[in-house]
């Protein structure tokens, strides 16, 4: 790893100093969910069938709602088990 990286300014916005830390940090799950949706291509009325745990699972979910998707169904994986979210 490396102890510098060069970030592009654009890839930077600032946040309201009343955001809790909770909400700074479910922000890198939820902007690689919309990159993954703007880069699948997913229009209004396709399905899509989500295998991601925890957080990124649901926001996935959530978001590709919003994106028009009309059904989409869920999965988390535990160790030795698959439980089904409907």
């Amino acid at each position: 790893m490396s102890s510098t990286a060069i970030i592009l300014r654009t890839s930077v916005r600032p946040l309201p100093v009343s955001t809790s830390w909770a909400e700074h940090a479910m922000l890198e799950p939820l902007n690689v969910v919309i990159f993954a949706i703007r880069r699948s291509g997913l229009r209004d009325g396709q399905s899509v069938m989500v295998s991601a745990a925890r957080a990124t699972g649901s926001l996935l979910r959530r978001c590709s709602q919003g994106f028009g998707c009309e059904k989409n169904q869920g999965g988390q994986y535990f160790v030795g088990q698959v439980r089904l979210i409907f």
